[in-house]
């Protein structure tokens, strides 16, 4: 049995951001990883295995929905839930790839983890179908 607590990897390209987030999950009993963008989410994803991902949706390099359809794409890390984040208002549920959408089984994993967009006040907008 595993008695460690769930892992977050938080993939943003503002370093106040992750750190605003990593500070909130880690003081809610979360370990926390962090990458500023699509490539080091993608490497720490393959290193880490974490149990679930907030990625951001508009980065530099590889952005956000890049990264998850790669992720998704590999046998080993597509069942890593991805949860799509973003502080833009121009991004709507449209825009975003169904590779960021959880599937039936990533949404009961996603609730034993139990993230809440409560916990981000300052987040404009949070993408998980339903």
């Amino acid at each position: 049995m595993n008695d460690k607590p769930p892992l977050i990897l938080v993939v943003d390209d503002y370093q106040d951001a992750r750190e605003m987030y990593a500070e909130y999950l880690q003081f809610s009993g979360f370990r926390v990883a962090e990458a500023k963008n699509g490539n080091e989410a993608i490497d720490q994803a393959f290193a880490l295995k974490p149990d679930l991902i907030l990625m951001d949706i508009k980065m530099p390099k590889v952005d956000g929905c890049t990264a998850t359809q790669r992720l998704k794409a590999d046998h080993e890390l597509s069942a890593i839930p991805v949860i799509g984040i973003t502080a833009s208002i121009s991004i709507t549920p449209s825009a975003i790839p169904r590779a960021m959408w959880p599937s039936t089984v990533e949404r009961v994993k996603l609730r034993s983890v139990a993230i809440s967009s409560i916990g981000f006040p300052s987040l404009k907008s949070m993408y998980v179908r339903r």
